[in-house]
């Protein structure tokens, strides 16, 4: 692992409502929004998001994108969460207003869901691997 990280993709619905929501939320991102047809080892540093189809007038869900590591690891849990609040404040197609996003920034409970569905996520992704933790230390030579 060159970067001495771990990435994380998470992908989000979006409408055309929410959509320019998700792009400002973005551009608060290391990188920020990647340009569609270019090649992400190209352009990308560690945060970007893209949208999903790709080349679409409409996309209908944006991906996140994380390479999660370092001494910024706090500051990026952070924006991850940012990113799951908003998507829970969209569900259903909403499109929530400057007021309802900031009193989201301070809400706990907002926070707390968040941290749980972040949880959620990372053990999907947990789950996907063919081996245990213990299983891939046990494979290792001495």
């Amino acid at each position: 692992n060159p970067f001495n990280s771990v990435e994380l993709a998470c992908t989000f619905p979006v409408t055309a409502a929410s959509l320019p929501l998700f792009r400002s939320l973005a551009e608060g991102l290391d990188t920020g929004v990647r340009t569609p047809g270019s090649a992400a080892a190209e352009e990308t540093k560690n945060e970007f998001i893209e949208t999903l189809p790709h080349e679409s007038e409409q996309p209908s869900e944006v991906l996140l994108h994380v390479r999660l590591g370092g001494e910024a690891l706090n500051a990026q849990l952070e924006r991850v969460l940012a990113f799951f609040r908003l998507a829970h404040m969209c569900r259903g197609g909403a499109a929530p207003s400057a007021e309802d996003l900031a009193a989201c920034d301070n809400d706990t409970s907002s926070r707390v869901r968040a941290v749980g569905q972040l949880q959620g996520h990372l053990r999907q992704m947990l789950g996907r691997y063919p081996t245990t933790l213990d299983q891939d230390r046990a494979a290792l030579p001495e």
